[in-house]
């Protein structure tokens, strides 16, 4: 079929009737014997079209349907057309008021399309400015339960892509200080917060997988952190008591080297690492002072 030429053949029987389209309350007065009309625009607006005289029609509903869903055909993949057909296979009140066939045809034509670039934008620009409302407790908990079901692990294809999407991108100062915020109270990721202690901390009794050590390892092994860096963790130690254990801990631990002999090697590097922590004592005494 061509449907460009049924298209057409549809159009100049219009214009060549000469409609005259009467307002609902002109049909009502004459009880609805006049026929009813809907305002059509023969290029599409999305497509380049005005909404000058030559480019309207009167179409009557059901030829008004046909004529969008020829134009689904004769502008093949093109989004804004299928949305435009989608819109048509339903009433007011959401209720889809055409065949089963066509109402498949119209949803599967449109999932199909993609989003165009130009239209993500719009919906990007759109949005600026907007606060999203909050959830509900019953849709947090949705959300809830959803997080904990087993998802399938994402493809190594997945994970380059995901990579690749991050890199460059820069943060604003407003979005770090939101991202620092959101991590402070109770939440999951401060580990240090006291509702996150003990059997409340959601990884209590849990142990990494032997994988997951090994990526960990990998991960740390080879990177050499700046001079900055150091100074930082060592300026948020001053006053905390890192090794301090418990009764129990050093127990075991004179249990485990009792009869064992260190080797020469193994004495220097105490004595060495005894020096540095000496060494680190001063330095941030010296910064207090």
């Amino acid at each position: 079929m061509n449907h460009q030429k049924v298209y057409e053949s549809i159009i100049q029987k219009v214009k060549s009737e000469n409609r005259i389209k009467k307002s609902y309350y002109e049909r009502k007065k004459e009880n609805f014997i006049s026929t009813y009309y809907e305002d059509h625009h023969i290029i599409p607006r999305c497509l380049g079209g005005t909404d000058d005289k030559e480019n309207k029609v009167l179409l009557t509903a059901k030829e008004h349907y046909i004529c969008h869903k020829l134009l689904t055909y004769i502008y093949k993949g093109d989004k804004k057309i299928a949305n435009a057909f989608c819109r048509m296979t339903w009433d007011k009140n959401g209720r889809h008021n055409i065949s089963a066939k066509d109402y498949a045809y119209a949803k599967e034509l449109k999932s199909k399309i993609p989003i165009s670039e130009e239209t993500k934008l719009k919906i990007s620009n759109a949005l600026i400015g907007k606060k999203r409302k909050p959830f509900s407790e019953e849709h947090k908990h949705k959300i809830s339960l959803n997080s904990q079901k087993k998802r399938k692990p994402r493809s190594e294809e997945t994970k380059q892509k995901l990579s690749d999407s991050h890199k460059g991108k820069k943060f604003s100062k407003e979005h770090i200080k939101n991202l620092s915020e959101s991590h402070k109270g109770p939440h999951p990721k401060n580990r240090n917060h006291a509702d996150f202690k003990g059997q409340k901390n959601p990884f209590y009794g849990k142990q990494h997988s032997n994988k997951t050590k090994k990526i960990i390892s990998q991960k740390k092994s080879g990177v050499i952190e700046s001079e900055e860096t150091k100074q930082k963790k060592s300026i948020s130690m001053i006053g905390k008591n890192k090794y301090k254990r418990t009764e129990e801990t050093k127990r075991k631990l004179s249990n485990s080297l009792m009869g064992r002999k260190l080797t020469s090697e193994h004495k220097l590097n105490i004595s060495k690492n005894n020096g540095r922590r000496k060494n680190k004592l001063i330095i941030n005494e010296s910064k207090i002072n």
